[in-house]
């Protein structure tokens, strides 16, 4: 009787989808902007290919995995940093491609290190965001009422 009457905000839904739709939507943009890569790749000059085919495939991978573990994660916790870490590691690692192989453009690489200290602080956020999860689950059931205070009202 007491589970029909709480408050269905209270009462946490199952998840049955593949991946939530912001998500899933952000998945198919990071694909179709890695096939762009891809294609884009071969129809430039011979000293740009290596970089940006190399380019193309950190952004698979990183895209992949995003695929992945939001897939996996859809039931603990939202997103920690999973997009960051797939907008901006893809950045960074070209940025470093072009000072170690072509430019002596020194103005960028105080970008590229703010890129990889969030990066760090981002990937610390996704490693604990299970912990994260669990933990404010944990607080959630122990504030929730065993039983609602009014079950039904009678009149006399």
């Amino acid at each position: 009787m007491s589970e029909e009457l709480t408050p269905p905000m209270r009462n946490r839904q199952p998840h049955y989808s593949f991946m939530r739709p912001g998500e899933f939507g952000m998945l198919m943009f990071f694909l179709a902007f890695t096939a762009w890569k891809f294609w884009s790749a071969f129809g430039l000059a011979k000293p740009y290919f290596m970089e940006w085919i190399t380019y193309a495939v950190v952004s698979l991978v990183i895209t992949i995995w995003y695929g992945w573990i939001r897939s996996k994660r859809r039931h603990c916790c939202d997103d920690a940093g999973e997009l960051l870490i797939t907008l901006i590691l893809p950045q960074a690692y070209s940025m470093a491609w072009k000072h170690c192989h072509a430019s002596d453009n020194r103005l960028d690489w105080p970008l590229f290190w703010v890129y990889a200290a969030l990066l760090v602080v981002m990937a610390y956020r996704v490693w604990q965001a299970p912990r994260i999860a669990k933990e404010l689950e944990e607080i959630r059931a122990m504030l929730e009422p065993t039983r609602p205070r009014f079950t039904h009202i009678e009149t006399p």
